[in-house]
């Protein structure tokens, strides 16, 4: 920003000088504005933060399963031996097999006279018995 010169009294310095304090004071005073702002909204976003962590607090207490471990049993009792390796090979022998099995047990549960009489029926009684 070049000093302007008009002349000898300096009236023209004092003009420019004048309008750099200016600027300068309206810079100041948008940068406070700006500081202010940002301090509020970072003490909104605290005050956020707090209410969130009392809401997740208040939801983990609700959701707070810790006393039902007791009933729960143990993992030991629930293991069960895995199966054979080579049951679990599936090829079209296998299959074959495992398809005629199939159809002969469903063939017998079809000609089963319990279930020709009430097939509803029979079906409920065959779980209630496992």
């Amino acid at each position: 920003m070049g000093v302007a010169r008009s002349g000898p009294d300096g009236a023209a310095k004092t003009e420019a000088y004048q309008r750099k304090v200016d600027k300068l004071a309206k810079k100041l005073k948008f940068y406070t504005s700006v500081k202010d702002t940002v301090v509020s909204l970072a003490e909104k976003k605290t005050i956020n933060k707090k209410r969130r962590i009392r809401s997740r607090q208040r939801k983990a207490k609700a959701y707070d399963l810790l006393s039902l471990v007791e009933f729960l049993p143990n993992l030991d009792d629930l293991k069960q031996p895995a199966p054979h390796p080579l049951k679990l090979k599936v090829d079209c022998k296998n299959r074959r097999k495992l398809l005629e099995k199939e159809h002969d047990q469903f063939r017998a549960v079809l000609d089963h006279p319990a279930f020709q009489l009430d097939p509803i029926a029979a079906v409920y009684q065959h779980l209630d018995q496992k």
